[in-house]
């Protein structure tokens, strides 16, 4: 007997992981769908995305504090950044949407285009803990100045949840 319960077997959040590219865009059509019925809304409009496109906050006032941060040189690969310089979301965009200025580092904008919304290697991980919680100060000072929060333990933990629920083997990025 169905009682509108959904009961998920053990590890199912790893498949359910594997397969979201495929389900997100199901549910969300269907979840605009029953919006737009519900509230007699014309399908015409962009409702998609209203419902599901977080805002990506203007990161260009983090440009030059970040490069002060990082003592001018890309996090990434450790070259001296040229003038200008690209703000990244270090927990890509596309799996958290996340502009916490703990989230954001200052990379070379070809160091960016590889990295695109793939996951950092270890290496990296480590690196961004390490500045996260050593200069959470001077990270909270450029997060006021911007406008951005500045959560370290939040950050930290979508890294934890993110990087822990990764099938074997998953590639990550490494410059």
């Amino acid at each position: 007997r169905f009682d509108n319960r959904l009961l998920f077997l053990p590890d199912v959040e790893q498949r359910l992981a594997l397969l979201a590219g495929l389900f997100r865009p199901l549910v969300q059509r269907e979840w605009a769908r029953f919006v737009a019925r519900v509230n007699t809304i014309d399908k015409n409009q962009n409702l998609d995305t209203f419902l599901f496109e977080p805002e990506r906050t203007l990161l260009l006032p983090c440009r030059e504090p970040l490069r002060a941060l990082q003592s001018g040189v890309c996090f990434y690969c450790g070259e001296a950044l040229a003038a200008g310089g690209e703000v990244d979301h270090f927990l890509p965009w596309s799996r958290c949407a996340y502009d916490g200025v703990v989230n954001l580092v200052l990379a070379h904008a070809a160091c960016n285009r590889r990295k695109l919304d793939h996951l950092a290697a270890a290496v990296h991980l480590h690196h961004w803990v390490v500045r996260a919680r050593e200069r959470a100060r001077e990270l909270a000072a450029i997060g006021e100045q911007a406008r951005l929060a500045c959560e370290v333990e939040r950050s930290v933990n979508l890294a934890r949840a993110i990087y822990g629920a990764l099938p074997d083997p998953t590639p990550l990025w490494l410059r």
